[in-house]
């Protein structure tokens, strides 16, 4: 472990907790209970507001709805024969929601606020969680690395990436929380891996267990303790040993997962009848394995992770540094990178709709900060003129970032229907340009009515002509008439 004072890192803690505060203040949220996150929290109010976890009183949700603009239209439950409305998502972000709910009803009681549980406390207890993951990530990154990277990683995270707008401007998102998680979860690994001591086994279990129960690809996780300081085959063999030898632990391990899994099947088996439930049923969404969208998900000018933020290049030509000196988390690291990345890229949805940048790989930034602080740690030791080039290109991926960011806010960037054209014509602007905006892709409507509102700027080809009237004659006499 560094001996260090550490007083830079806690420092730029002190500065990041600042600046989050004070943007939440100098921009208070504006229905952050809405759309996806409504569908992640609509377990609570109906648990414990109005004891209808079926939806069997819809009127109830589209008062809401109504009232508090929360979707366009209710795509966040699918309803059953028996008349009960199954969420389309699994309940783990509203466990994870659940200490700034009762917060925020406590709240509401006191202050005379509605207490439907989507008034104003709700509002501002579901963005409050701040930057606790970065605290985690700090105890995490001393243990590899100086103070001073970690200061400097730290703030390069924090404002050189996508994760500012989800920690900033959209807290109430799954992605700052899992963020936490993994964070949590590294550290837990660290300390299981040192001490083998059943409350770090039982955390890890917790930890993974509910950002499975909150997105059930997130079980890639267990990657990072299992094969946490494997570098060969016999290191394989040692793990397999050494996880006999805490059987009992792994045991308590397994078992903690499944009763946290189990919380998901009893709902599906009380309220749709089955033990399973399969809630997306939009045809558009779905995973496509075998047609993954990689480059499209890392490159297009749509939603490019490294188009808009390429802060984390260096994330990745970091696991050079990291094979060199240490393969023993080397190896969990990529595994963990290039599933997650393989998993994401074959959403079919693989822009993750209306966000800034990818936002399906900002939790993994917890992750990856481990090979960007080994980037960082090689770079402290070559010349001046080499350190200076690449701190001038890091400031300007952070500039880049803050300024994309505000372009994003203030409408100039679309969330959703950029292109390489858009692109360009928009690099650097401080005005939104409608003329520009014939570059964009179609716009989609969220309520579900496709309507093409204006034909300028396209054209029409005809792909094939159908005569009806002459299929109809040929089909004669192929139905029978029941009367």
């Amino acid at each position: 472990m560094l001996k260090t004072l550490r007083h830079y890192s806690a420092l730029t803690l002190l500065i990041i907790l600042i600046t989050n505060i004070s943007i939440h203040i100098i921009n208070p949220p504006k229905n952050p209970i809405s759309w996806d996150t409504f569908g992640y929290y609509l377990y609570l109010p109906s648990t414990f507001i109005y004891n209808d976890l079926g939806l069997q009183n819809k009127e109830v949700i589209d008062e809401l709805i109504k009232k508090y603009n929360s979707s366009g239209t209710f795509y966040q439950a699918t309803k059953t024969s028996n008349g009960n409305w199954i969420m389309k998502y699994t309940m783990g972000m509203a466990i994870f929601y659940a200490p700034a709910f009762f917060t925020a009803h406590l709240t509401a009681h006191l202050l005379d606020y509605p207490t439907d549980g989507l008034s104003v406390p709700y509002q501002f207890a579901l963005v409050a969680n701040g930057i606790l993951g970065l605290i985690f990530l700090r105890k995490v990154l001393l243990r590899f690395f100086t103070d001073k990277i970690v200061s400097i990683l730290l703030l390069l995270i924090y404002f050189g990436t996508n994760y500012y707008t989800y920690t900033n401007y959209s807290g109430e998102m799954p992605h700052n929380y899992l963020f936490t998680v993994y964070a949590f979860i590294l550290w837990q690994t660290i300390l299981w891996h040192e001490n083998h001591k059943s409350k770090n086994m039982v955390a890890l279990a917790l930890a993974i267990g509910l950002a499975t129960l909150a997105r059930p690809t997130e079980l890639i996780a267990i990657v990072i303790p299992l094969f946490w300081g494997i570098s060969s085959r016999k290191q394989v063999i040692k793990r397999i040993e050494l996880l006999k030898s805490y059987k009992s632990q792994v045991f308590l391990f397994v078992l903690i997962l499944l009763l946290i899994g189990s919380t998901q099947v009893v709902y599906w088996w009380i309220y749709s009848g089955s033990p399973i439930y399969y809630s997306y049923v939009n045809p558009g969404e779905g995973f496509e394995f075998l047609w993954p969208y990689t480059l499209n998900v890392l490159f297009s000018f749509r939603k490019g992770w490294l188009i808009y933020t390429p802060m984390m290049i260096f994330a990745l030509w970091g696991f050079v540094s990291l094979y060199r000196e240490n393969k023993g988390i080397f190896f969990p690291v990529l595994i963990f990178f290039i599933v997650n990345l393989y998993i994401i890229s074959s959403w079919s949805c693989w822009w993750y709709a209306q966000s800034m940048g990818q936002r399906a790989l900002v939790q993994s930034y917890a992750v990856l900060s481990i090979p960007f602080g080994f980037f960082l740690t090689n770079l402290s030791r070559k010349s001046i003129s080499v350190k200076l080039i690449f701190s001038v290109i890091m400031l300007l991926f952070v500039v880049l970032n803050l300024f994309q960011t505000w372009q994003l806010r203030k409408g100039i960037l679309s969330a959703d229907r950029m292109t390489m054209a858009y692109y360009f014509k928009s690099f650097g602007q401080t005005r939104s340009n409608e003329a520009n905006k014939s570059l964009l892709l179609v716009k989609r409507d969220f309520t579900g009515e496709e309507k093409f509102n204006s034909e300028k700027g396209f054209k029409h080809t005809v792909l094939k002509v159908i005569d009806f009237e002459e299929i109809n004659e040929n089909q004669k006499g192929h139905y029978t008439d029941v009367q």
